[in-house]
């Protein structure tokens, strides 16, 4: 796949390989604004987008934070810690065949890391409860 990043995740606390998951980055223009068409959860530090590719390959991840939010530092700690968050356990509800998007919002740099994970975790969950 050209363009296309791959990271393995194992997620801590799992023995073996039986937790291991892949997730791709989204690099293409494309790819966002096709996940922009697709389901939305609405949560406080962040929006979720989520697009169904009609394939069963890994999960593709792609993080935006607009200038809005702050500065060049304030932005790539917001994307330090939603990579962080999904690559917590909270990052296991991602499912293969999707592309999701995290659009930051500025609370995403103060809110407490637990706060990020459930939201996570809650913004997955309404988007593949109304997906199915």
């Amino acid at each position: 796949m050209h363009g296309i990043t791959a990271t393995s995740l194992v997620f801590p606390g799992t023995a073996g390989r039986d937790r291991e998951t892949t997730l791709l980055k989204l690099n293409r223009r494309s790819d966002y604004l096709a996940a922009k068409r697709g389901k939305r959860a609405h949560c406080a530090p962040f929006v979720l987008q989520a697009r169904h590719r009609d394939d069963t390959h890994p999960p593709r991840v792609g993080i935006t934070v607009t200038r809005k939010v702050g500065n060049a530092v304030v932005r790539n700690r917001i994307k330090r810690r939603l990579k962080s968050a999904i690559t917590s356990p909270a990052g296991l509800g991602f499912q293969a065949g999707y592309d999701y998007v995290l659009i930051a919002r500025a609370r995403a740099e103060s809110a407490p890391f637990d706060a990020l994970t459930s939201a996570l975790q809650s913004g997955l969950n309404k988007v593949h409860a109304r997906a199915a």
